[in-house]
Order: structure tokens, then sequence, then C-alpha cells
């Protein structure tokens, strides 16, 4: 049997229909699928598995869907420290509690009305765990149902420079560094047949 792998890298993939219809036109032809969930967001991927699980389900589509997290928490990898988390001591710090739903809660930790740490429970789990620095975001630290770090998200002036992605034993597995966009600046001469195009468009 042929085998065909399809890449979500967006949610805003699973609402193209054009997502499910390819899938049925591949399994109406005897092709195996697999779709592979890549997204560098531990929740957001979990989520998007969760849904494009449940709707395979309900289209009766024979199709295998994979969370690439899930893929990698077996694999080996190396000892990582995690310091930025251990390095907030909540114990002592102001806190103040928000409930949100009935699923999820927010406790903020605040030093002389400076925010220090936040975290995020569901279902009375920590589902997620955010370091501050003078209210600049430091890092995110997301959790597993087991309380398992999974990935860690370093920032600078509130854009992510790297994705750090753990196995089920908090050993670092990967490390992706997001390079900020470049932009460039042409002068260009009046007579010139590109500013001539230009003027025209």
């Amino acid at each position: 049997m042929k085998k065909a792998l399809i890449l979500v890298t967006d949610s805003v993939s699973i609402k193209n229909p054009y997502l499910l219809k390819t899938i049925q036109k591949l399994t109406n032809n005897q092709i195996q699928v697999t779709v592979l969930v890549m997204i560098l967001d531990f929740h957001l991927a979990s989520k998007i598995t969760e849904k494009l699980t449940r709707k395979i389900n309900d289209s009766h589509f024979k199709a295998q869907i994979i969370n690439w997290f899930e893929l990698l928490q077996d694999q080996q990898g190396i000892t990582t420290d995690l310091q930025g988390l251990e390095a907030v001591q909540t114990n002592h710090l102001q806190k103040k509690s928000f409930r949100l739903t009935e699923q999820k809660t927010v406790e903020r930790f605040f030093d002389h009305h400076a925010l220090i740490g936040e975290q995020t429970f569901r279902a009375n789990k920590l589902n997620l765990f955010k370091s501050f620095d003078n209210g600049k975001l430091l890092a995110q630290y997301y959790f597993d149902d087991q309380q398992k770090v999974r990935e860690v998200v370093h920032f600078q002036e509130g854009q992510p420079v790297t994705y750090e992605v753990l196995n089920n034993r908090q050993q670092k597995l990967y490390q992706f560094v997001v390079k900020p966009s470049q932009s460039h600046r042409f002068k260009v001469a009046s007579d010139s047949e590109f500013a001539t195009r230009g003027a025209t468009i």
C-alpha cells in the first residue's frame, strides 16, 4: 500500500476544507495517510491534534494523526537544568489568584509590585509558567499532564527568540532559534526602468 504524509504546521490548516478533502481523496485511492502535527507550541499542538482527530473520526476516514511532541517524548536528550524556572522562588512573593473559567486558574507573583511569575492551572494541573523581569516576559514553560516541562520559549523585547523542545524526562532534544527578519532600503534613480514601472502600477 502506498503511503502519504501530510504536515500541519499552524492552527489555520485544519480550518481549510481542502485538508479533509485531500485526506478523503487519498484514502479513497487506498493510500495510507499519516498527518503529522508539527507546531512549535506544546499546548496548541495538543489542541490541534485533538480537534483534527475528532474531525477525522467524525468523517470516518482512516488516517493516523501524530503530534510530534508525542513522537519525540521517549527520545534520548541532553540534561537541562531549567535555571530560569528554578530561580523563581514563589513562597516569599505576594500572590494574586484569578479564576478565569471553571477549569482555568491563574496565579501571579509580585515582588514589590513587580510581576515576577505567572502560573496557569487547568483542571488543577500546572499548565504554563511565565517568568518576568521588571514586567518583561523572559520565558514560558509548558507542562504536560504529568507536570513535566516539555517546551521552553525564551523571549527578548516580548518576541520569542528560542524554542527548546524537551522529552518526558525533561531532557533537551531540539533548540530552534528565531532569526529576526531583515529589510533593506534601496535608492532607485528617477530615470531607471524600475522607477518608471513603479510609477505606472
